[in-house]
Order: structure tokens, then sequence, then C-alpha cells
């Protein structure tokens, strides 16, 4: 056998081998060694119970825990093989994960075959993955076979692995084969095998920026001349007129306010009085504030005399127990002084959400040109409050701050555009000098902005800005913004992921001919993709998306999402998230939002919140429904008001109700107007149905139901049948995803009282070939301009209307349409519905004919309590149980969950007082059990009018609902 055979055929010889991180640990190792006799009461063999392991390893918040377990393999070799895995096992998914990864490097040091089997359980793990690459480099065939015994799927992490150790070594196949038993060798055709139905397209059918990308010639790029230039800046100019109200400065003399200020300074330094020079005793309220700014005594009368102050008459401020408001002091200096105090004395504490009726807005109304040198020392960086301030300012010396958030700053993109767009030729006047000065990421943010205002019609404004710049500066800008947009790139281009197996990813068809992008030309397609910005495609982006079909495209991106997730979401990489925004689809909206609730469980905010502006930008019906379920569920409250603003704000772009844009969002999932879908194998076909559940059920050309969609056979068409399966798999992930938020939303107006008008509900309920399943399930009620209802209906098969005793019934167009309530309902009607869906086996998606309605006591309307509950006991699954019903969780002091409440209109709220040892943040324990205190209605956080709290206020239906959540929990604890 040749040696270079040999050397594929090797296999692990079951020594130890320290790579250079562990060697660095030595010095700790020998000390652990050292007191080997104390910190170990038996290190001579391996325990045999977890309990033993974790004794032996010792506790997770010793230092010396990393030390504790090399001294363990340098004992006992390959044999430490079960401290290392239940290293792994113990802390892999806790808050000490360091130490699980600690765990996979001390595997990848044990060369035997039993710690390969246990690498190879974690390939989950990116650094895994590449444990198990070095690996097949010193064992290529015995790596590669183990692999193939776990008999991957092709997008499963031990797949990719075979097939790129394969692609880069292609000479390893043969000696593979010959090696392998009938079981492998199978795997391994399956996960070779080409799809030859799939021909590269050619290099004319490619879209001309793969053909040429402009960063394989950046060299022949027009130059725009480095010049220096001086700003010539001009004076601010304010705008008042949007803020006059808002922005108005207290009088001195006759604000409302103004005597509750004085008292204010005066309560703070009677606080310090104890610390205050003799001579404090004759102060005003100007000297007592700019000693408690920090001002030296001695300088304190030529302050006032000379209406100044320098940054070197300022000492450590007093220390006062409260803190302080220190824009109240400046409103008893001069306005020269104020503006002084405010360039050279001490950072005034202003709160960065502050109310826009006073403090620095105010200040800035009152002072204008005075204050602005010190405005940035106070704003560093704009934000979305700082931002409606600025657009009150024309001034070119906020240009290049403006245009970092226009480019930088995907939160405050539109107020910052606005700005740059309104003061176009003050803006240009600012950004000229950097964008034709030295090379940095100010200049490259000034050319941005420029370009920006020129695509929006502003070349004259930025002509006559360069005009006063001179001849060469006119010039420099026509070169500028006569640059193509693909030829916009930045300095440092990005670089594709070494870890990225190219090979790997789904084939993006050309829409005209069906071809495939050729692998060649996959480097650069990735690159127009890391390009691109948040809801910014790069140019480039833009004509491949024209050149492609969108599924293929959104199939790709998914596929990237996936890699980006599995390889620890890297941040160099974050592009193949935002991308998501520009590129996904249906199904792309609801993977992600499955990622997002994993990403905000994990306490990882930003991303979850990254995610649910996505989804906004995807747009689709499918996308918008999937945020409107952040808004419905009620867990986490940040994510629930950041998904109501988000849906609140698309609402009103599109001139609808949150609850109508809702309705609008339901996505038909690509049923027939009637709401069915037929599944065509060639030689027989079935048909998709629906449940009450909304979930998809097949019958066959007989009406017969199956349990499943059958799998093809030889008969069938291969190319139909294969769409077919893939089309239902598709529609069941979907319906999945949709069926519980659609069911709560019914359900929600049910209890809500909500009405449709007669064409809402004859287009987007009635109609909707989805929405349609629901209506049938339902009784449905005709009420008048007042409120009264007229009759009661339901749905037939075929989508007309019935009355109870099942004679047909027209769709008045002066009517409105609302789900009844069964205390709506009279006993005659109550009990023909039930009759009439009995007999058709008709079952409803929510209780509604068999829903518990209940009534209060006359003596407890007139109150504000529910005694009943008090002093019972109940498990938090109950309690959880609620917030399916639109209770909220209320965090008290110490992080305790202490009450739940339900928001019930104009400002009221009922409240469930509860005690126990439930904490936010921790998991929910089911069976904990949590002591009901009271049930209260009180005043929540919106006005309330001239409404009592008490129950009495609020409507039968509200009541018996209320009343009905609490019957729910039904697991007390006795």
């Amino acid at each position: 056998m040749s040696t270079k055979k040999q050397m594929l055929l090797a296999t692990p010889d079951g020594a130890v081998v320290w790579d250079a991180w562990m060697r660095k640990k030595e010095a700790e190792v020998d000390q652990v060694e050292q007191e080997r006799d104390r910190l170990f009461s038996d290190w001579s063999s391996m325990p045999a119970t977890e309990a033993e392991l974790d004794r032996l390893l010792g506790n997770p918040f010793d230092s010396r825990l990393h030390a504790r377990a090399l001294a363990i393999l340098r004992w006992h070799g390959g044999a430490a093989l079960p401290v290392v895995e239940h290293l792994v096992r113990a802390y892999l998914n806790s808050r000490f994960a360091q130490f699980g990864e600690f765990g996979f490097r001390i595997l990848k040091s044990i060369h035997s075959e039993a710690a390969v089997d246990r690498l190879l359980d974690f390939l989950a793990h990116s650094a895994v993955r590449e444990s198990v690459l070095e690996h097949a480099k010193r064992w290529p065939i015995y790596v590669l076979k183990k692999l193939l015994d776990r008999r991957p799927n092709r997008n499963q992490p031990a797949a990719e692995l075979v097939q790129r150790l394969l692609y880069d070594r292609p000479e390893w196949a043969e000696t593979l084969r010959e090696h392998c038993d009938a079981a492998q060798l199978q795997t391994l055709e399956r996960l070779l095998e080409v799809d030859h139905s799939i021909e590269d397209a050619g290099p004319t059918e490619l879209p001309a920026i793969l053909q040429r990308p402009p960063w394989s010639h950046r060299a022949e790029r027009p130059s725009v001349p480095e010049l220096d230039l001086v700003v010539q800046s001009m004076p601010a100019r304010f705008h008042w007129s949007a803020e006059e109200k808002n922005f108005q400065p207290p009088s001195l003399r006759s604000n409302l306010g103004w005597s509750h200020h004085q008292l204010m300074v005066d309560a703070m330094f009677d606080d310090l009085q104890a610390l205050a020079p003799a001579q404090a005793a004759s102060w005003d309220q100007p000297r007592k504030g700019l000693w408690m700014l920090g001002l030296l005594p001695e300088r304190i009368e030529q302050a006032v005399r000379e209406q100044r102050v320098e940054s070197d008459w300022f000492q450590a401020r007093p220390s006062h127990k409260h803190g302080y408001n220190d824009h109240l002091f400046l409103w008893h200096f001069t306005a020269p002084l104020a503006a002084s105090v405010l360039q050279h004395g001490p950072r005034v504490t202003i709160d960065s959400r502050w109310d826009w009726d006073h403090r620095l807005a105010r200040l800035l109304r009152w002072l204008e040109h005075a204050m602005l040198p010190a405005l940035r020392r106070h704003l560093p960086r704009p934000s979305r409050d700082s931002m409606r301030l600025y657009h009150c300012i024309e001034w070119d010396q906020l240009a290049l701050d403006v245009a970092q958030a226009a480019c930088r700053n995907r939160w405050l993109k539109d107020q910052a555009w606005q700005w740059l767009t309104d003061y176009a030729e003050t803006a240009a006047r600012g950004l000229l000098p950097v964008a034709l000065g030295r090379p940095g990421s100010d200049r490259d943010v000034a050319r941005e902005g420029l370009r920006g205002l020129a695509v929006r019609g502003h070349v004259d404004e930025l002509q006559r800005a360069a005009a006063g710049y001179g001849i060469a500066a006119e010039e420099a800008l026509h070169r500028l913004i006569a640059i193509a947009p693909e030829e916009v790139l930045p300095d440092a281009m990005p670089n594709l992921p070494r870890k990225l197996f190219l090979p790997s990813l789904p084939r993006l068809l050309l829409a005209d001919s069906g071809r495939a992008i050729p692998l060649a030309q996959m480097p650069d397609l990735l690159i127009c993709m890391a390009l691109s910005r948040h809801d910014t495609a790069y140019t480039g982006l833009e004509a491949i998306q024209q050149s492609v079909t969108r599924s293929s495209l959104a199939q790709l991106g998914r596929a990237l999402l996936h890699w980006w997730r599995d390889n620890d979401a890297p941040s160099k990489e974050r592009w193949m998230l935002i991308a998501q925004g520009l590129i996904g689809d249906d199904e792309t909206a609801r993977v992600l939002a499955g990622l997002i609730r994993q990403w905000r469980a994990k306490l990882n905010r930003v991303r979850a919140y990254d995610g649910m502006e996505i989804l906004a930008q995807i747009g689709s019906d499918a996308a918008l429904m999937q945020l409107h379920s952040f808004s419905a569920q009620t867990r986490y409250r940040d994510m629930n008001e950041r998904a109501n603003k988000m849906i609140d704000e698309i609402a009103a772009a599109r001139g609808l109700t949150r609850e109508q844009l809702a309705d609008r969002t339901v996505p038909d999932l690509g049923l027939g107007a009637e709401g069915g879908l037929r599944l065509d194998f060639g030689p027989r076909a079935f048909s998709v149905h629906f449940d009450e559940g909304l979930q998809p059920f097949i019958r066959d050309e007989s009406g017969r139901r199956l349990k499943d969609l059958p799998k093809p056979n030889s008969r069938d068409d291969a190319v139909q049948s294969k769409a077919a399966v893939q089309q239902y798999k598709d529609l069941k992930k979907q319906a999945r995803s949709l069926s519980t938020l659609q069911i709560r939303r019914l359900e929600s107006a049910m209890c809500a009282q909500r009405r449709w008008s007669t064409e809402e509900f004859d287009s987007l309920l009635l109609k909707h070939p989805l929405m349609g399943h629901l209506c049938q399930r339902l009784v449905w009620g005709l009420y008048a301009a007042d409120g009264n209802l007229q009759q009661t209906v339901r749905v037939a098969e075929d989508r007309s209307l019935a009355d109870w005793q099942d004679e047909r019934v027209s769709l008045p167009m002066a009517m409105q349409v609302g789900i009844v309530h069964p205390l709506e309902l009279d006993v005659e009607s109550a009990q023909g519905f039930g009759q009439v869906f009995s007999d058709y086996e008709i079952l409803q998606p929510f209780e509604q004919l068999q829903r518990a309605a209940y009534n209060l006591p006359p003596e407890l309307l007139s109150g504000n309590r529910l005694p009943e509950w008090s002093g019972r006991s109940v498990t938090v699954s109950s309690l959880l149980g609620l917030e399916q019903r639109g209770w909220n969780r209320q965090v008290g002091d110490g992080g305790m969950i202490d009450a739940l409440a339900k928001p019930v209109g104009d400002g009221l709220e009922v409240v469930i007082h509860v005690s126990g040892e439930w904490f936010i943040g921790a998991p929910a324990e089911g069976a904990q059990v949590e002591h009901i205190h009271d049930v209260i209605l009180r005043v929540g956080y919106g006005p309330v009018g001239d409404r009592e709290c008490r129950f009495s206020v609020l409507d039968p239906i509200c009541l018996s609902e209320l009343q009905r959540d609490l019957h729910k929990m039904a697991w007390f604890v006795e």
C-alpha cells in the first residue's frame, strides 16, 4: 500500500494532543496538581455518576474549573472522556456555556474513536464542525465514513461536511467508495447526486453586474479630485413655525410653572446649605445656581458681573441626594450667562427622552445663536428627539451629523433625509469640504449624502453650493454625482466567510430561461447582497432581482439565514440577516418569525427588533400577519409595544385602523376563490379542505377523508406529484403559523363587539379563500346603525347566508355585520343554530354557542372588587392561560410578577394581585403555586374621562368575559 493511501486510511491512535491554548494553562494545572489531595477526594479513578462528576469538576463559579478539567485529562489521558462529555452536556446550554465550549476543545485533543463519536454528537455547533474538518485532515476516510454512518439529509451539517470535504479533495472519493459498506455507499451517492435537470446559464445570459462586476476593475472608475476646501459656514437660520407652540420659552415673569421652579431651586440649595460658604446667606437664586453647578465661590461675583464663565472656574459640584434638575438653574441666569455656562460649564443633565415643552428645546428657543456653539456638546449624536429639534435649525455645521444619521442609522433615516432635502443647499455647503477632502468614513458619508440629494432632484442646490467653493469644486462635484450607482463602492470591500460552502447553497434560476447562475458567479452575487443596507438594496442587487425568479432568490436568502444562525450569527456576516428584508418572501417571514421568538426568549432584544423591522420591510400579507402576531402576544411587553407602533405606522400610511390592516393582510395561501386546492398527481388527484382549527386535510376523488397526502407511486407523474407534495408541505407550514392568530382575532372581535360594513364582510371575510372557512363555522349578526341586533345568520357551504331555520337571507347593504356573542342570542335562536350545526357536523373554532355567560350580582356592580377570588391559590399554568386572553404581566419590586392586568377600555383595567415566587426572566414553573390577594377594577394608564371606577360602567359582555377568564383558571390548588 502506498504511503499516500496509508495516510488516507489513518485512524485515531488514542493519543492526547494539547494545543497552544491548553499549554498556556499548564501553570494553573501544576498548581491544581500540587493541591490534588485537598481538591479531590478520589482522583485515581473515573467516577460513575453525574453527582460524582460534578464533585470532581467543582463549582462552575470556581475560576480554576478549566485547570481542574485539564488536570484530570493529564492524569487519565483518553480515559477522562466521561468527564469531558459531562462538562459539555452539563454546561453547554446553560449560562456557563463557555465551559461546554471548552469541553469541545478537550474533546478535539483526545484522538480516540470514542472521542470522535462524542464530537460528532454536537455537529450543530460551528466550533465542532471546524474541529471535524481538522480531524478529516488527519484521518480522511475514517472521518468521512463516520459522517456517512449518521445517514444525514442533504440539509444537515454532516451532509454539508461530506460534500465540502469531497469538493475540496475530489481525489478522496475513489478510496472512500472502496472502503464503504453498502449503507455508507448508498448515503454517499445520495449526497453527491447532481440535479441534471438544471443547466448553467451562459455568460451572455447573466445580468450585466455579474458579467463584469465593478469591483473587478476599480482602477477604471472616474476619479474625484481631492481638494483642501475651507468651510464657508453661514449663520444659522431658525424655523420655529412648525413648533411655535411647543418650543416657546417660559417667561421669567409670567410662566405658570415659574414659582414651582423657584421653590425647587431653593429646596435643593437648602439641602446643601451646610456645605455652602459663609457668604451664601446673601446669595440670590442665580448665585445659588452657579454654586450648585460647581462654580468656585470666589468666581461667582466675577461671573455675574462679566456675564461669562471659563472651563477652569469649575470644580466638583456638591453632591445632592436626589440629583439635580440643571435646566432650572439656567432659567435664573441672563441669556449671555446661560449660554456661557452651557458652553464652558459641566454638561447639563437632560433626560434623553425629555418633554418637548421644556428643557433643551426651550433653552435653544430662548438663546438661539448664542447656544449653537454648545449645542453639539449637549447633543453629541442625533436621536429621534434631537432630529425634531434639528429640523428647526438650518445650519451647515449640522450637515455631516445629519448625513451620518441618514446613511448609517436606519432608525433616523427618514427624519434625517427630510432635513437634508428641506435644507439641500445648506447641507451641500457643509458636506462638500468633507466629501472632497481626505479619505475616511466621514468622506464616504458626505459623498453618499451628496449623491442622495442629487438622486432626489436637488442638483441645482448642489451646484449653487459648489459654486461658492470655486470652479475646481464644481468640476469635482460633477464627477462625483456622475459616477454610476453600481460603481459607488466602499474603500474596504466585504469578504465572504471562509466557512461558507457555496456548492451547498440553493441554485439561483434566471426568470427567462430557467437556467442557473453558475457557481463561479456566486461570490459576486453574494457580494451584491453584502453591499446592501437596511431597506436599501445595492444597485447591482436590484438588477439581479429583475433577472432571477423571486422564489429561488428567497430560497437562497433563507439558506444564508440558516447558515448565519448555525454559525453563531457572526456580526461581520450580519448582511445575511439584513438581506431577508430585500429578497424574502412569505416563507421567509414564517421562518424569521420563529427565529424572532427564539431570540427574544434568549434576551437578544436587538436582534429580535431587527427581525421585526425586516418583517415590516418584506411587507407582504404573510409578513405583516406575523408582525401582528407579536402585537397580539402578551409575554414580552417590549415586543408588544414595538409591534403595535410599527403596525400603527403601517396602518396610518395606508389610511386604515390596525384592525382593518389585520383584515387585509391575511394571506390566501394560494387557495382558489372557493377556498379549495387541487393537488394533481397526474392519473389521480386530491383536494385540500380545512377543519375547525384551520388546519388542512386531504380528501380523495370520492370525497373520502384521508389521514395524509399519499406518497406518489410508480403510476403517478413524477414531476406533478413531486410539486404537489411540496405544495402541500408548504401549505401545512403556513397554515400552522397563521391559524391560531386568525382564530383568536375573530374571538377577540366577538368579545370586543367589533362590526364590519357589509362590503368589508363580503370581501375580507366571506369571500376570502381562507377566512371563509372560519366564517362557515360561526353565527353572525346583522346590526342596525344604532348597534341593535336585527337578525342572526350563518354562512352556508356555498357561502350564502341562512338563518337558524336554514332559510336563505340576503345581505342588506345598510347593515353592519359582527360575530354574535351568546349574551345577545335568545334561547330559540341559540337552540336553533345549535341544532343546525349538529346536523351538519360543524365544529366551531372557538366557544360561541356553548360559551359560558356570567352576570355579576347587583351588590358587586356598584363596587370595584370581586371578593370571591380573594384568598384562593392557583398554579402558574392557570395564570399563563390568562395571557392568551389579553392579560398582561405586571412586574413589582425585585423583578417579581405580582399582578396580571387586562385593559377594559377608557383607561380602566382589571387587575389580579398575586404573590409567590414567580420572577420575570426565570422559566415559568407551571406547577408553582401563586396566591390571589384580590381582583379589582382600577384606573390604568389611559384617560378615564368621566367614567367611575366601578363594574356597573362596563357593558354586560365585557363583564361576562372577565368572569369567564377567571373561571377558566380551572386548576385551583386546594
